[in-house]
């Protein structure tokens, strides 16, 4: 059963040429893989005094000492090994694909300013890259990871030496697999301390502790990977959730146990919560206690003491707890929020607060939100303000100079040529202005920029605006096939360099209704607003708050509803690729004068990533990743794209009707004020009498897409799954 999916607008910047570090002092760290499935730290200290020092992280298993790149080579002896892991955490022994044999992976710990060489060894049976979430990558765009749009993935026995510095930084962030769907177990935390002899904006914490909460599948990951392909309806919803790895003792056979946090009564602790999991928003309680956010996504903000946190998939956030209790156990708990009230893991997963010197008890349960607690989850988000003068900060910029404004949510497309849709011949799509983004196979669309070779790779022309303008919330589009139909592409749109950028995000409910976080690769944006409905630039930019907005790199759109950012483009040479596992919105910055942004998605586009590596074994610059075997082949099929619509002119009408003729020109609607200028006529012609949908779909006037899936789902005797809902 499917589950939301975490979109990353991901800016992938800088294709200047990264400067030597010869001259820096190289400090290897050898760490001992101990194969435990708890996570442990990589202290990478003595920076932290403006780069001066460059830490070496190895990642992969039994390494020979021979990594590519300009410091001189790989690790040798103990090291972080990116491969398959049995465990059995349910009641079954499972793989797992894991970093240095533990679940999660390594905690990464650093000073801003700090520069590190990440040696990648993938020993798994996967394509894999590495993402630094939320890490800018000045002048190393080419090491942020996302495969195909950054560099081309590391194929099984190979290696990628990753190279950035931290610059302008500092709290809580992570790291992740950017391949398939690996970053379901391929994940850890990365802690920027402050530089040395710099401090925190806050009391200083006598411990500070990685909270990351995950999701947890009774299967290979791959394995349900490739199956939501071939049917294009969606993945199994997950099975458990964990906190950092363990699974807590609700669950049956939880041979993980439970993670547990021993506390001073007293005490002041900071807890670093990240959203690890692919599709789920979480809501987050301690029994009995309170919390202060301090920061989130490496951002500080003003203290806001809260006792529930809600965190969405990619987000980070830094709170405070004092054990102020009676000596005693406390749980922490953490379940699903979700908007969309289909199918979705309705279980809870637990961890326990432990004082010091405390008797043995049993522990009081957090009195958690309801799963559809909109209200709550809404309160929260939009309460987050930023810390003005902090470390880091910088002023909202007043002059916009590109305004955009990106429908976003699931659409549909034709079944793909190696899918079988479960009998179907339609199947999901996430969609950005009618744009559905299909990843490359043969080249990185960063090293296709770079090298002028962007024919057959990608076009530029995303839409800034949607094509067709409609009431984006009327849940009663469900029906509207010439809404709903959208088409597989890849392309991009140019953004001047240096320049401020306005972009209003707009949830749709073509095909369910659901709450979508966004995620910016290489920047942090403001979140000026936020609402419920159709956005209106005239009572929505009353909203604005130009003052304290909170900043961040991963932001929710609230379910039927909007959210407006704001960031500067000054990450010159930039690709911006955006990505939801399924969904992605890409922005692109190829060269210092401009900013290219790319859109739509790739969903259920058949077959499994062609890892297209060239040979070389570049570790490092703009050709992108780990390049020594040929061609490998099975990878992911080009779906033709087979029916759907004519590309619509800006303002046109929506193409490709039910039966052909397509709408002949859309009406204009009140929600004209977004600037989308409506064109007198339409584009004809669609689908050219062709039906929509298979006879087996039983598809009659005013069914909806969701009624002809049942009918579909019940025919074919198949278990319901949840549809992918893009966001």
């Amino acid at each position: 059963m499917a589950r939301p999916m975490l979109m990353s607008l991901a800016f992938v910047l800088a294709l200047f040429a990264y400067s030597s570090v010869a001259s820096a002092e190289i400090v290897e760290h050898s760490l001992q893989s101990n194969s435990t499935l708890f996570p442990h730290t990589m202290h990478l200290s003595g920076g932290g005094n403006g780069g001066s020092e460059v830490f070496v992280v190895v990642m992969g298993g039994d390494c020979s000492g021979d990594g590519s790149g300009s410091d001189g080579g790989g690790n040798g002896g103990g090291s972080i090994g990116v491969q398959n892991l049995t465990i059995s955490p349910l009641c079954k022994q499972q793989v797992i694909t894991a970093a240095n044999g533990s679940l999660p992976g390594p905690t990464i710990q650093v000073h801003e300013g700090d520069s590190l060489i990440v040696h990648v060894f993938n020993k798994s049976p996967y394509n894999l890259t590495i993402h630094w979430h939320g890490v800018f990558q000045l002048w190393s765009g080419w090491a942020d990871g996302p495969e195909y749009v950054t560099q081309c993935p590391i194929v099984p026995g190979n290696k990628y030496t990753y190279k950035f510095t931290i610059t302008g930084q500092e709290g809580t962030l992570w790291w992740h697999a950017h391949a398939n769907w690996l970053r379901a177990t391929v994940y850890g935390a990365l802690i920027i301390q402050p530089r040395k002899g710099q401090s925190y904006p806050f009391p200083k914490p006598n411990g500070e502790f990685p909270i990351l909460l995950g999701e947890w599948w009774n299967a290979n990951i791959m394995d349900i990977e490739n199956q939501a392909l071939a049917d294009g309806y969606g993945a199994n919803i997950s099975e458990a959730f964990t906190i950092n790895g363990q699974l807590g003792d609700l669950y049956n056979c939880s041979s993980f146990g439970t993670y547990k946090l021993k506390v001073v009564q007293g005490k002041i602790y900071l807890l670093r919560i990240i959203n690890v999991a692919l599709y789920s928003e979480l809501f987050f309680k301690i029994a009995n206690h309170t919390m202060t956010v301090v920061a989130v996504d490496a951002c500080y903000t003003n203290p806001m003491v809260t006792d529930v946190i809600v965190i969405a998939p990619g987000q980070t956030i830094d709170v405070l707890l004092t054990a102020d209790q009676p000596l005693a156990s406390y749980y922490m708990a953490a379940h699903c929020y979700d908007t969309l009230g289909l199918a979705f893991d309705k279980t809870t997963t637990k961890g326990i607060i432990m004082y010091e010197n405390a008797s043995s008890s049993n522990p009081p349960m957090p009195a958690l939100p309801a799963f559809n607690d909109t209200h709550t989850a809404f309160e929260f988000f939009s309460s987050l303000t930023s810390l003005v003068n902090g470390p880091h900060w910088a002023p909202v910029p007043l002059k916009v100079d590109e305004h955009m404004f990106l429908t976003e949510g699931l659409g549909m497309v034709p079944c793909g040529a190696n899918n079988t849709c479960g009998g179907w011949d339609l199947q999901y799509a996430a969609s950005m202005n009618n744009e559905s983004f299909e990843l490359p196979t043969k080249l990185s669309m960063l090293e296709a920029s770079y090298y002028n070779l962007t024919a057959g790779i990608y076009t530029a022309d995303f839409p800034k605006y949607p094509l067709v303008v409609f009431d984006y919330t009327n849940t009663s589009n469900a029906k509207n096939f010439a809404l709903i139909m959208t088409q597989r592409s890849t392309k991009v749109t140019e953004l001047k360099y240096n320049s401020t950028v306005q972009i209003v995000f707009q949830n749709t409910a073509l095909v369910g209704q659901q709450s979508h976080p966004i995620h910016l690769h290489g920047f942090n944006f403001f979140v000026l607003a936020q609402g419920f409905g159709n956005y209106d630039p005239i009572t929505g930019s009353k909203m604005f708050n130009l003052i304290n907005p909170q900043i961040r790199n991963t932001v929710g759109v609230p379910v039927g509803g909007w959210t407006v950012i704001r960031f500067t483009a000054n990450n010159p040479g930039f690709l911006v690729p955006c990505f939801i596992v399924f969904a992605w919105f890409s922005c692109t910055v190829c060269k210092p004068s401009k900013l290219q942004c790319i859109g739509g998605k790739f969903g259920g586009n058949g077959g499994g990533k062609a890892g297209a590596s060239r040979g070389g074994g570049r570790s490092s610059g703009p050709r992108g990743g780990g390049r020594s075997g040929a061609t490998r082949g099975g990878g992911r099929v080009g779906a033709t794209r087979g029916g759907g619509r004519a590309s619509a002119t800006r303002g046109g009408g929506m193409t490709g009707g039910t039966k052909g003729g397509g709408r002949s020109g859309a009406a204009q609607t009140s929600l004209a004020q977004t600037g989308v200028a409506q064109s007198e006529g339409g584009e004809a012609g669609g689908r050219q009498g062709e039906e929509l949908v298979h006879h087996n779909s039983k598809w009659e006037p005013g069914c909806s897409v969701f009624q002809m899936r049942e009918n579909v789902m019940r025919e074919n005797g198949k278990k319901k799954r949840r549809p992918w809902v893009a966001g």
